[in-house]
């Protein structure tokens, strides 16, 4: 009897030493030595203002933090936050990197146009207030997230959503803006000098429309 006790509890310990091993390479080994962070999904420039597609989860070893790392479940550290530095893409993020106000101004921040023949596809319901992205109109190159400052017809006068005559309108019908003032001609946006040289180059190097943008959100 006690033979047999000592085989069953030899073969338990042979299981449970087993299940252990197991369990520690499936999930123990990255609880103890890793950590979910937030790490750039494609280059982000200084002066971007940070959305959820500009950003994902990834584990890394807990000895490669840097520091002020933004964990997993601390989106709203960066989201609607001003980036002050060049991000790489893969890099890690970290509270350094981010003005914690945003509303803060970046140094050198001006007014430029984006002409009207450098626009491949824009939004009929942008307008001054919005956050806008601006790609290739291929979508492998990306210029920055942008504020729009303006929102111009052919007239320098500004395009607004449609005067509706006093009557109440749902938050919905609003952001839809599928009635105008007038047609849009051009858009200008708020960056630094450089940022802008750059995008005026690749748009101006194009024998056509070159630039795709993308409305983020409204005001």
């Amino acid at each position: 009897m006690l033979k047999r006790y000592r085989r069953f509890t030899g073969l338990f310990l042979i299981f449970l030493a087993a299940a252990l091993l197991f369990a520690w390479e499936a999930r123990g080994r990255d609880l103890v030595l890793m950590q979910d962070v937030l790490c750039a999904r494609s280059d982000i420039q200084s002066g971007d203002l940070i959305s959820k597609e500009m950003f994902k989860a990834v584990s890394v070893p807990r000895n490669a933090l840097i520091k002020d790392a933004i964990l997993s479940g601390e989106e709203e550290r960066l989201v609607a936050k001003r980036c002050i530095t060049d991000i790489t893409e893969g890099a890690q993020l970290s509270g350094r990197m981010i003005s914690e106000k945003p509303e803060t101004k970046i140094p050198g921040l001006s007014a430029f146009v984006i002409k009207k023949d450098w626009i491949y596809m824009r939004s009929s319901s942008l307008r001054g207030g919005d956050i806008v992205e601006i790609l290739s109109s291929d979508g492998k190159t990306r210029f920055g997230s942008f504020d729009v400052l303006y929102v111009k017809n052919e007239s320098e006068g500004e395009v607004r959503s449609a005067d509706t005559g006093g009557l109440n309108i749902t938050g919905t019908q609003k952001d839809d803006r599928s009635e105008a003032n007038s047609e849009i001609d051009h858009v200008e946006i708020e960056t630094v000098l450089y940022t802008y040289l750059s995008l005026k180059e690749y748009a101006e190097k194009c024998t056509g429309p070159a630039l795709l943008l993308i409305r983020r959100e409204g005001k």
